[in-house]
């Protein structure tokens, strides 16, 4: 039946990644030597450590940041950051609720 062919397309396409066929090509000899240098290469390959004086402060202020027990709070009106103790921010946070607030 028709519909059954195009499901089974569908679904044919989808293993297939959009190649006309999941068989490989067949390997070129002359190429042999070149795709072993070119693995050995990737192999091979060798990272150093590398850094700089913004990475390194980066990483000392994050460090200062995760190891601190102060909250860092933005400002109302500024792109500014304060820090300040936890049990300081949640007193100001309060007041600053309540503040409004009238007696029944």
């Amino acid at each position: 039946n028709g519909k059954d062919n195009d499901e089974d397309k569908q679904h044919d396409d989808g293993e297939k990644y959009g190649f006309n066929s999941k068989r490989s090509p067949p390997r070129v000899s002359e190429l042999k030597a070149f795709e072993d240098d070119l693995y050995s290469m990737i192999e091979n390959v060798a990272f150093r450590k590398t850094s700089s004086k913004f990475q390194e402060t980066l990483k000392n202020d994050l460090k200062r940041i995760r190891e601190s027990d102060e909250i860092i709070v933005p400002a109302d009106k500024s792109r500014n950051l304060y820090r300040m103790p936890i049990d300081q921010y949640k007193r100001l946070l309060h007041e600053n609720m309540t503040k409004s607030y009238k007696k029944a």
